[in-house]
């Protein structure tokens, strides 16, 4: 059924609740336009060959694979909706049914339902009905279910360069000028990295903090433990609680030279959002980093959140265009934005700039990549999508012919599996081993975890050409510690040398009404690394194999010391490490398969 729209030209937040689907349409017939997921998806139809044991280890991992069953009823529910032309609330009343499966099976009430199916229901009908939707290969695709893992070959080749090995040499230096000399130097260039603030301006402090429903700390929910007054693990962070990170940068001297926010603005309560709150949440946060920061450039990214619905992004449509434009018109106070980059914000919020003479700055959409995202199911009719990536590949190949190092920024990380497409990861892996002499830093936020990625161009050869930063979030959602990052750069070749990690205990901030910000942990000396380059964290994350010491700082840092995830156990480790090892679902299966699970 294809949605109807409202079109306007302009869209004020106060009358963005208008600017939503208002009805079905059947407006042609889904003949030559309709595509077959199968053929988007390639070998993803087939079925899986994992083993019962691994199966529970990775649904223990990534809660999402234990839906697949009523992901694969929700695209029958959906199919039969099509084909019969029914209203929307015949197909609404079963599809709170499934959505309430899934919730109970969260641990969560079933009381979000409604206002879930009314948000997204109408999106994912309008992309259905321009696709010829197989259940297994489309819950597949969107990763609810386990995909199908790699040959035993191909997957024992990747493993033997990562068996136990104290140190290792790999035979893929990087060039000379891309090579830190290890020590910091006297000055350095700060950088500050905030990522998913997540305010929620409707935080309560008493209000319950254990509650049935996704998120918690709001006055109108049921529950127990009454939230604190800096934050609960089970929420997002009040306002207050946001200043008092922002008041801890200030204080650190010498002050950033420049910030890197890597997006997520809004709350995650997915199933009372609206149009006017999202934007009105996005325009306060922006104007609020700029207000606080006066006079340092802020370099955005855009997040899955700063849209409505939640993670949906389709640039075709005049909602998401008016997203683009209030993006445009708020990035511009933060740093000097060139004339010929207003377009590509306006188009599909992506651009680059010019940081000091030698250091260029690409911020790029990576919603297109979002398994959450079910626009990106009709990224093959999106010309904008690959727009982007042409503008990637010549902002690079400019910039190695001009001598500028380039930092990458995006929100989602290429290798945040199961929630990214595999062509997003293939694309960004081959496009970083490209110009991996060009590229000095890769930002990334959106797990709210302290991670990394390496870039493997071949998963079955130790030679690394890059390595993705995860920073943790500022939000408390869920379970971690509010944190920011600030990396030091060599002023001259502009390589990452060290960075800081700090955090707000909220346990002890709660606790002694007295909010102190820490330095966590510096990386060189947490992790004993040579360098920030890519051998040092290929092979870190080969120590972490042999040296539990080491990786239960990296679980602890995960969560920036709140103990999310102290319990994990030999298959959580190996699923761990080998995250580290993926930047994309074909590195990350190929390093699974291989798992003596």
């Amino acid at each position: 059924m294809l949605v109807t729209y409202k079109v306007t030209n302009s869209i004020n937040p106060q009358d963005a609740d208008n600017v939503i689907p208002t009805g079905y349409k059947k407006t042609q017939s889904r003949g030559d336009n309709s595509v077959n997921t199968g053929d988007v998806c390639g070998s993803a139809a087939t079925s899986p060959n994992v083993s019962d044991n691994l199966q529970k280890i990775l649904e223990k991992k990534y809660s999402r694979f234990l839906y697949c069953h009523i992901c694969e009823e929700f695209i029958k529910l959906i199919n039969i909706h099509i084909t019969s032309n029914s209203t929307f609330q015949y197909f609404r009343a079963p599809a709170v049914v499934l959505c309430s499966r899934v919730s109970q099976l969260a641990g969560f009430g079933h009381s979000i339902c409604n206002g879930i199916i009314d948000t997204y229901g109408p999106t994912i009908l309008y992309v259905a009905d321009q696709l010829i939707l197989d259940p297994q290969t489309t819950c597949r695709e969107l990763s609810f279910c386990v995909p199908k893992l790699i040959s035993n070959q191909q997957s024992s080749k990747f493993h033997r360069f990562t068996q136990d090995k104290p140190q290792i040499q790999l035979d893929y230096p990087m060039s000379p000028e891309m090579t830190s000399k290890g020590d910091k130097p006297t000055k350095t260039l700060s950088v500050l990295q905030i990522s998913d603030i997540h305010v929620d301006k409707f935080y309560k402090p008493g209000s319950p903090s254990n509650c049935d429903i996704y998120l918690c700390c709001h006055e109108d929910v049921n529950g127990t433990k009454p939230a604190g007054y800096y934050g609960e693990y089970s929420c997002d962070l009040p306002w207050w609680t946001v200043d008092v990170l922002v008041d801890s940068i200030k204080q650190i001297e010498p002050p950033p030279d420049f910030i890197i926010y890597t997006g997520d603005s809004p709350p995650h309560d997915i199933w009372k959002e609206s149009w006017k709150g999202q934007l009105a949440t996005d325009r306060d946060v922006i104007d609020f980093l700029n207000d606080r920061f006066d006079g340092i450039n802020i370099y955005p990214t855009l997040g899955n959140h700063e849209s409505f619905p939640a993670n949906l992004y389709y640039s075709p449509l005049p909602d998401y265009q008016q997203l683009n434009r209030l993006s445009l018109h708020l990035w511009k106070k933060l740093f000097p934005l060139p004339k010929d980059q207003k377009t590509n914000i306006k188009e599909a919020a992506y651009y680059t700039a010019l940081v000091k003479p030698g250091l260029r700055i690409l911020s790029f959409n990576t919603n297109y990549g979002y398994t959450f995202n079910f626009y990106a199911l009709l990224n093959w009719k999106n010309p904008t999508r690959d727009a982007q990536r042409i503008f990637m590949e010549k902002t690079l190949a400019k910039a190695k012919t001009n001598g500028e190092k380039v930092i990458i920024i995006g929100h989602i990380p290429p290798g945040d599996v199961p929630n990214t497409f595999d062509d997003y990861g293939q694309f960004y892996t081959n496009l970083v081993t490209k110009y991996s002499d060009v590229i000095v830093l890769q930002l990334f936020g959106h797990t709210h975890s302290d991670q990394y990625e390496m870039i493997l161009p071949d998963p079955t050869e130790p030679k690394a050409s890059g390595v993705v930063f995860i920073a943790p979030s500022v939000t408390t959602f869920t379970g971690q510690n509010p944190a920011y990052r600030i990396y030091h750069l060599d002023p001259v070749t502009f390589v990452a040398v060290d960075y800081d990690q700090y955090y707000l205990n909220i346990t002890k901030a709660n606790a002694n009404h007295n909010p102190v910000v820490e330095k966590l942990y510096s990386a060189k000396e947490e992790y004993q690394l040579k360098d920030l380059g890519p051998q040092s964290f290929l092979d870190l994350s080969i120590r972490f194999r042999s040296n539990e010491t080491l990786f239960q700082r990296y679980l602890r840092n995960m969560y920036a010391g709140s103990g999310a995830n102290s319990d994990c156990d030999t298959g959580c480790k190996d699923i761990t490490i080998c995250e580290t090892l993926s930047s994309s679902v074909t590195s990350w299966l190929t390093c699974v398969s291989g798992l003596n699970l």
